[in-house]
C-alpha cells in the first residue's frame, strides 16, 4: 500500500519480502477479515481495487454485550441529534448497571461543566484510567467496557488511547445504517487483495525481492545509508520504508542509533497475549447476523448465517498463555455450554469443525499512542529518512484496517513531502 501511494510521485520502487513460513501462512489463510462499515478509508481504499469476493456477506445491526448469566443487551438507537445521543443511549442501555450508568453520567456532567475533557491529554490517558475516574465497577469493565475497547482497537483498557477508543465509539454510534454494518470477508480474502495489489505494482515497473533473511541496515549517525540484502547485495536509497514489526527491526538497527531513538526503546516491552479461534457450524438452523461481544473467557462472537439453512458461529477465546491441548479441549466444551446458554440450540446441533479451526496464536498488543502504528521522522530525527508503517497487530481477526491505510496514506505523504523538500 505504500508503493502505491508513492508511485504517483515518481518513486522508482523495490518491495522487499521475506517469505512467511509456511505454518504462519496456514494460519493466516484461516482468518478472515472483519471490516466495520464507519471506516471511511478503508472502504476508499478498498473501491480502488474492487473484490466482488473479498465482502461476501453484509450483515448490520447493534453491537450486543452478553451478561455472565447469558442475558444480551444492545445500546438503543435514539431519533436525537448525534450530541444528544449519548445520554439517553446511557440511561437507557441495560448492560450497565444503575449505579454505573449514574456515575459515568454524573462523571460526564462535571467535566461539561467545568469546560474539561479527555482532549488536555488526548494520547497519554489511557481508557482504563477514564473508566476508574467514572466510577464504574469491575462487572461493567469486564462485560462492556474491556470487551468493547478489545473489539474496536484490539488492546486491553490498559493499553489503549482515550482519545482513539472515543473517536471510533462516537463514530459508531453516530452512523447511518450503513455504517453499523459489518463486512466479513472470507479467508482467502486477504490472499485476494495482496495477489491484486501485487500484479498492479508488477505492471507499474516496481520490483519484489524475497529475501532469505531480514535486510540489514547500514547507519552512519544522520541517516540510513545502505540497505544489506541478506548480506550479498546492497542498495542506497534517498528514503526506506519498513512493514517490519518493532520487535524485528530493533534487531536490524545498529545499537548505538536505540540510543537516540526512544520510539524503537518504548516497543521493545509492549506485552502480547495469545488467543484460539473456534469455528462451529449449526446444520439446519437459521439466527439472525450479529457481533456479541463477551466476558469471561471470550471476546467476541460472530454470527454468520448462509443463503443455505445453516449458521456459522465463530469465537475468539481469550488466552494469556498457550493452552496445552488437554485445556484447549475443556475451553472448547466451556464455549460450547455457553453457545447452548446463549441461543435455542438442541443437544446435537451443534458441531465443531476439524481441528484446522483450532488455532491458536501470539497476539501481539501495542499502545495506541500517536507514533506506535506509524513513525514519520520529525526534521530533527536521529534517522531522518527511514520511515516506519503498520499497524504491528498480529491478530487473527483484525477490527479493521483503518489504522492500517490511515497510517500508510500519512506516511507516503510525508516521504514525498521530506523528499521534494531536500531538492530544493
Amino acid at each position: 500500500m505504500t508503493a502505491i501511494r508513492l508511485l504517483p510521485y515518481g518513486f522508482r520502487l523495490h518491495i522487499l519480502e521475506r517469505a512467511t513460513p509456511a505454518k504462519i501462512a496456514d494460519q493466516l489463510d484461516l482468518s478472515p477479515p472483519i471490516w466495520p462499515g464507519f471506516f471511511h478509508a478503508t472502504w476508499s481504499f478498498l473501491q480502488e481495487f474492487p473484490l466482488p469476493s473479498l465482502l461476501p456477506s453484509i450483515h448490520s445491526g447493534s453491537v450486543t454485550f452478553f451478561s455472565p448469566e447469558g442475558i444480551p443487551h444492545s445500546f438503543p438507537r435514539t431519533p436525537l441529534a448525534p450530541r444528544l445521543h449519548l445520554i439517553p443511549e446511557l440511561l437507557f442501555f441495560s448492560g450497565l448497571a444503575w449505579r454505573d450508568r449514574f456515575h459515568l453520567l454524573n462523571f460526564l456532567e462535571k467535566n461539561w461543566e467545568i469546560g474539561t475533557s479527555h482532549e488536555v491529554t488526548p494520547d497519554i490517558q489511557t481508557v482504563e484510567a477514564w473508566v476508574t475516574a467514572a466510577g464504574q465497577s469491575e462487572t461493567a469493565r469486564n462485560t462492556v467496557w474491556g470487551p468493547l475497547c478489545r473489539w474496536l482497537l484490539g488492546c486491553d483498557l490498559s493499553e489503549a488511547s482515550l482519545r482513539l477508543f472515543l473517536a471510533i465509539l462516537t463514530r459508531y454510534r453516530q452512523a447511518t445504517t450503513r455504517g453499523r454494518q459489518w463486512f466479513f470477508g472470507t479467508s482467502s480474502s486477504p490472499g485476494e487483495l495482496t495477489a491484486m495489489m501485487r500484479k498492479w505494482l508488477t505492471k507499474q515497473g516496481v520490483q519484489f525481492h524475497i529475501c532469505e533473511n531480514y535486510p540489514l541496515f547500514q547507519y552512519n549517525g544522520a541517516k540510513q545509508e545502505t540497505l544489506s540484502l541478506s548480506g550479498r547485495a546492497f542498495s542506497s536509497s534517498s528514503a526506506y520504508v519498513a512493514a517490519l514489526s518493532p520487535s524485528d527491526i530493533l534487531s536490524l538497527l545498529p545499537e548505538r542509533a536505540l540510543t537516540k531513538f526512544s520510539q524503537f526503546d518504548q516497543m521493545a516491552h509492549i506485552p502480547s497475549r495469545s488467543g484460539t479461534l473456534l469455528t462451529f457450524q449449526c446444520p439446519n438452523i437459521q439466527l439472525p447476523p450479529a457481533i456479541i461481544l463477551g466476558s469471561q473467557f471470550i471476546d467476541w462472537l460472530a454470527i454468520l448465517p448462509s443463503e443455505t439453512s445453516d449458521t456459522t458461529l465463530m469465537s475468539l477465546l481469550q488466552d494469556h498463555q498457550d493452552l496445552p491441548p488437554l485445556e484447549t479441549h475443556i475451553q472448547i466444551a466451556r464455549t460450547r455450554a455457553l453457545l447452548h446458554k446463549i441461543f435455542p440450540l438442541s443437544s446435537d446441533s451443534l458441531l465443531s469443525l476439524d481441528h484446522q479451526s483450532i488455532m491458536p496464536q501470539r497476539l501481539r498488543l501495542f499502545p495506541a499512542t500517536a507514533g506506535s502504528r506509524a513513525f514519520r521522522p520529525q526534521t530533527n530525527s536521529p534517522i531522518s529518512n527511514l520511515f516506519l508503517v503498520g499497524p504491528w497487530i498480529a491478530s487473527s481477526l483484525p477490527p479493521s484496517m483503518e489504522t492500517l491505510i490511515n497510517s500508510i496514506n500519512a506516511c507516503a505523504e510525508a516521504i514525498a513531502n521530506r523528499f521534494f523538500a531536500g531538492l530544493r
